[in-house]
């Protein structure tokens, strides 16, 4: 971990903040370019502890056909995947997080030879070396924070946006002649969801574009899903996995350029989404279900290995793929993450971290210890010496909130975001583990509390059938006052005390709010056509940090992961929008620690009354 946040504090001085990609940004919040800000000083950063649903470590491996013989292509501490073959075999070219951003690389088949490609603090993937191995087309988010299709000469290291902008462009695929690419782009996609909820749908259509920018034409329809795109061997098909919506099996299918017509090649299986097709001869179709390699000929599978984004080389006789190798631990509770944004150190660690008053300690209340989400914990703040203050066997333990005189923790326990809603409770514990009480019962779902700087009341989420929005508690009289009554949640109390920020659903959408304690002067900070949520407060009570899907999906994402949600900052205002991560993974719920150690500063407080 000490060489990786070597590596992050050179990339930490890049001064690169992002800007929103839609035009319905908040009124005043002009998000920060690279020009305008201010250049990073001597002055020590603040720190971020976030949680990141991700993996923390991936390693790629080489096997035979059925799946023997494996062997690792090179170590790794931290992610490496998306790995495929040059036409010869005699290089893989991957993407790696070794260096703190995500870039891409390439090293020779026997793991000898390792050349970073890319250096860019923006989010660089998916990349696939041309035919005659001169240029690789990848993935990247350098020019307008979405994800476009790059090439890059190899010679001259010159690379050329193929995409520009319009909307998410992913997985490029070389044809056979080296003049086309296939790839998947969300342009033009319906704004749907999976319930009335949360979860955003994602659909992606087949294109193909030649390497010269123009010849744009798609495929299949922008209502669908398209994914993994890779050519025949002949040049005249091109063969990927299909879904009507979120919600349908995957299949997988090969159209004909020339006709337009479509041979369905798998059905969808009911042992898993089949995925990652490729040609390995003229009619022959190698893919994967549920981490298992498998081929539309006789030829031999593998066991499940666990193999993810397998690439087969152009000879037919090997497999390269990554695999998951470790989640955050008990022995590893704080690992330091890449920050696109100078002013801050980040690191990742379990959910709904909460620094003590002194910034001493920090808790967490799942993810980390073997006790999961059923449970609190307590830490340094380096991490070192977590143990369990709380855990219960059955409920689930969310939203957690540690007071001012660091003598008391409020959470919540039972179920905060299923549907149909399910019980939670309101709760309180000391924070040595002792005189647990419960706050609030019932048949809602009462949770996500935080306290108010004065340590007598707490807000929280209300949600139940006849029942929602945002509550104050006093913990004087145990008496609830209703603050918001509409789809309101994630309430943060300002550590100035005189605003709530929170997330509400509007339009739609979700979008980050503040109120003042009485429930006057409601304040609309994002207008993103999104989500936004999981705010949290500087400690100087002048900024707010949350995640946002504002700058779209990563990927067409055939491997199930959920590549969206960065973490913003945008002052109290509404303005000065920032971007701080930029990734494939989602970050959410941070809490912010000064540069001096602290977790409050209250002469920034004094300037806001």
């Amino acid at each position: 971990m000490d060489s990786l946040r070597r590596a992050l504090i050179s990339i930490g001085a890049v001064a690169i903040l992002a800007a929103s990609v839609h035009q319905e940004a908040a009124a005043g919040a002009k998000a920060t370019t690279p020009e305008s800000v201010p250049p990073l000083s001597d002055k020590p950063r603040d720190k971020i502890y976030f949680s990141r649903l991700g993996p923390s470590q991936s390693e790629l491996f080489i096997a035979s056909l059925d799946g023997t013989h494996e062997r690792q292509l090179l170590p790794s501490s931290s992610v490496d995947y998306n790995a495929s073959f040059s036409k010869d075999g005699q290089w893989v070219v991957f993407t790696s997080e070794r260096a703190g951003s995500s870039d891409i690389y390439r090293v020779r088949t026997d793991g000898t030879g390792l050349e970073r490609l890319t250096d860019s603090p923006w989010f660089d993937d998916q990349a696939a070396l041309s035919p005659d191995g001169r240029t690789v087309a990848f993935v990247s988010t350098r020019e307008h924070g979405t994800a476009d299709i790059w090439l890059l000469d190899l010679r001259t290291r010159r690379s050329r946006n193929l995409t520009h902008g319009s909307g998410g462009n992913f997985r490029p695929s070389w044809s056979p002649d080296g003049k086309t690419i296939a790839f998947t782009s969300d342009r033009g996609e319906p704004h749907r969801r999976n319930d009335p909820i949360w979860e955003l749908m994602h659909f992606t259509a087949l294109y193909t574009m030649n390497t010269d920018g123009l010849g744009l034409r798609r495929l299949t329809p922008v209502d669908e899903v398209a994914e993994s795109p890779k050519w025949s061997l002949d040049g005249n098909r091109i063969i990927y996995t299909h879904r009507t919506d979120d919600q349908h099996p995957r299949q997988i299918i090969a159209i004909t350029l020339q006709t337009g017509a479509k041979e369905m090649i798998v059905e969808g299986l009911p042992g898993g989404p089949s995925v990652s097709p490729q040609y390995i001869s003229d009619r022959e179709v190698a893919y994967t279900t549920a981490g298992t390699l498998r081929y539309t000929s006789d030829r031999q599978g593998s066991d499940p290995i666990h193999a993810i984004h397998p690439t087969w080389s152009p000879d037919a006789t090997e497999v390269v793929y990554e695999r998951m190798i470790a989640e955050p631990s008990a022995t590893t509770p704080v690992i330091a993450a890449n920050s696109i944004n100078p002013r801050f150190e980040l690191f990742r660690t379990g959910s709904f971290a909460t620094f003590s008053s002194d910034g001493r300690q920090f808790l967490v209340s799942g993810n980390l210890l073997p006790s999961g989400n059923r449970s609190i914990a307590i830490m340094d703040a380096s991490g070192a010496n977590p143990r369990t203050i709380f855990q219960d066997n059955k409920l689930g333990v969310g939203g957690t909130s540690w007071s001012s005189d660091g003598s008391l923790i409020a959470f919540g326990l039972g179920g905060f975001f299923e549907r149909p809603v399910t019980p939670a409770r309101l709760a309180t514990i000391r924070s040595d583990g002792s005189d647990f009480r419960v706050l609030i019962q019932g048949n809602g779902s009462s949770g996500l509390p935080s306290f108010a700087p004065d340590g007598g009341r707490l807000v929280f989420r209300a949600l139940g059938k006849d029942d929602q929005g945002l509550r104050i508690l006093s913990l004087a009289d145990m008496k609830p006052s209703t603050l918001t009554t509409a789809w309101d949640n994630f309430p943060s109390w300002s550590p100035c005390g005189d605003r709530i920020a929170f997330t509400r659903q509007v339009a739609g959408d979700f979008e980050i709010f503040t109120i003042k304690a009485d429930g006057t002067d409601l304040r609309q900070l994002t207008h993103d056509h999104g989500n936004d949520a999981h705010s949290t407060w500087s400690p100087d009570g002048q900024w707010i940090m949350f995640a946002s899907s504002r700058m779209g999906r990563k990927d067409d994402d055939p491997a199930g992961q959920q590549p969206y949600g960065e973490l913003f900052a945008i002052r109290a205002d509404g303005t000065e929008l920032q971007q701080i991560t930029d990734n494939r993974w989602e970050d959410v719920t941070g809490a912010w620690l000064t540069s001096n150690g602290l977790p409050r500063d209250e002469p920034g407080c004094e300037r806001t009354h």
